[in-house]
């Protein structure tokens, strides 16, 4: 709730008593940031409940993302702390529904990170490796919730990721990750990227009846790295020009839309 109130205060911009009190007030989100979770080492009974201290850092996360977009010269000499504390928090993350708030805001930050001028933070291909074995992955790859809500309603599920309006799911924060990454470092991305896409594809293709969801964790990869910009209207509107639509889908689209198995129950989702 203070944090709540701490983000509604300073969205309209910095006010000279948080300015001077800056400090104490980082100092403060800090902690709650890197607050130890009792579900690391003991997991709760549902998975679907948000923890509290899983909510409190993901107003954490909000309240950083927050100071990146409105006070970027004011936030910059606490940026590089913030960066490796929610790094290390995200990886942490679990898979279930309770922590999908935090997992995003999370996401979020660094994506704003990502996208500003202190992109240099992920420079290198060591740290572009990191993201994309301890977010993008984890968090790109369907989950029983994700099949559960095609098999409800599967064409609620594809006009919502047509259209982009899943925004508020781990697939789209990954998705715009990706995005941003690429935008900055468009050569090692791409390059590095690609090669996790041939890794899921032959996680795959050993066993295409029980390991179909790496299929689709790859075809979701390829589709963030290559849309630049797009519109819910026309679909994408500029392509990543390093990325070789044509030969992807003629080798691993095509084959899977002319499958016998293709209309199979539970490989649908691809």
């Amino acid at each position: 709730l203070l944090l709540s109130v701490f983000y509604s205060l300073n969205s309209p911009g910095l006010t000279d008593e948080f300015e001077d009190h800056l400090d104490a007030w980082m100092d403060c989100i800090h902690k709650l940031v890197t607050l130890p979770n009792p579900a690391v080492a003991a997991p709760q009974q549902d998975e679907d409940e948000e923890a509290p201290v899983d909510a409190c850092k993901a107003m954490a996360c909000e309240c950083l993302s927050l100071f990146m977009e409105r006070n970027e010269e004011e936030f910059a000499k606490f940026l590089e702390t913030f960066v490796e504390s929610v790094w290390k928090q995200l990886v942490e993350v679990g898979q279930g529904v309770g922590q999908d708030r935090l997992a995003m805001a999370a996401i979020a930050f660094l994506t704003t990170v990502a996208k500003s001028v202190h992109y240099t933070l992920f420079q290198g291909e060591e740290i572009l490796k990191q993201v994309c074995q301890g977010v993008i992955i984890p968090n790109i790859r369907l989950r029983e919730g994700d099949i559960e809500l095609f098999e409800m309603n599967w064409v609620e599920y594809v006009r919502r990721d047509a259209e982009g309006s899943d925004s508020e799911t781990r697939r789209r924060a990954a998705s715009e990750l990706v995005k941003a990454l690429v935008d900055k470092f468009p050569g090692e991305t791409t390059q590095l990227f690609s090669g996790y896409v041939g890794s899921l594809l032959t996680e795959a293709g050993g066993d295409p009846a029980g390991k179909w969801q790496a299929k689709d964790a790859a075809v979701y990869l390829v589709t963030a790295l290559a849309a630049k910009t797009k519109t819910s209207s026309a679909g994408a509107t500029t392509t990543n020009e390093l990325v070789n639509l044509a030969e992807f889908y003629t080798n691993h689209v095509a084959p899977e839309l002319e499958s016998a198995t293709a209309s199979s129950e539970d490989r649908a989702v691809i």
